[in-house]
């Protein structure tokens, strides 16, 4: 049974994770520097101040596994993964060679879109210069909101949805991931 419960963390919390995940980002980036290679990014979006339970394992793990499936079908060459478990939530590290960023972000955009619950996916693209390649940038629209059809980054703002609200909403998407009922 999927559910939301586990560590609650704090903002400062999730601010020096999304920090300490950065300067990962650019030490890959720097072990690889003499390839032409593009770094992926992979985390939850996860609402609330719960950001590891069973319900973002699950997704975790789906998206993984969606993302890996697609490097090995398209034959892109993976040269170091790195997973870490964290209370601020789960990240996953690629280091792949073998297509250009643009053409990596543009499959992850796809993957994010494929189904309901990957509209929980994140996946972050990086150059080997370190930036992160954007939606927009590609020509693509801002993600929107899992409730209603505003753009997240509008809902999250005003606090349009209760959590409780999206957390239902999560467990209606997640509720069969690839056939397994988490009922």
């Amino acid at each position: 049974m999927l559910n939301f419960e586990g560590q609650e963390v704090t903002l400062e919390q999730i601010l020096d994770s999304k920090d300490k995940r950065r300067e990962k980002q650019l030490i890959l980036l720097t072990n690889f520097k003499s390839k032409n290679i593009v770094l992926v990014c992979f985390t939850v979006v996860m609402p609330g101040k719960v950001k590891q339970n069973s319900v973002a394992s699950a997704i975790f793990d789906e998206g993984c596994k969606e993302f890996e499936d697609y490097l090995k079908t398209n034959k892109i060459k993976t040269l170091k993964k790195e997973t870490e478990n964290k209370t601020t939530g789960n990240e996953a590290f690629y280091i792949i060679e073998g297509k250009t960023p643009e053409k990596i972000k543009k499959a992850c955009i796809k993957l994010e879109e494929s189904s309901n619950y990957s509209r929980l996916w994140d996946f972050d693209v990086l150059n080997k210069e370190g930036k992160i390649l954007s939606r927009e940038q590609l020509g693509y629209k801002e993600r929107k909101c899992l409730i209603c059809d505003e753009t997240s980054r509008v809902c999250y703002k005003k606090r349009t949805h209760s959590l409780w609200d999206l957390q239902m909403k999560i467990l209606e998407l997640t509720s069969k991931i690839k056939g397994k009922s988490y009922d």
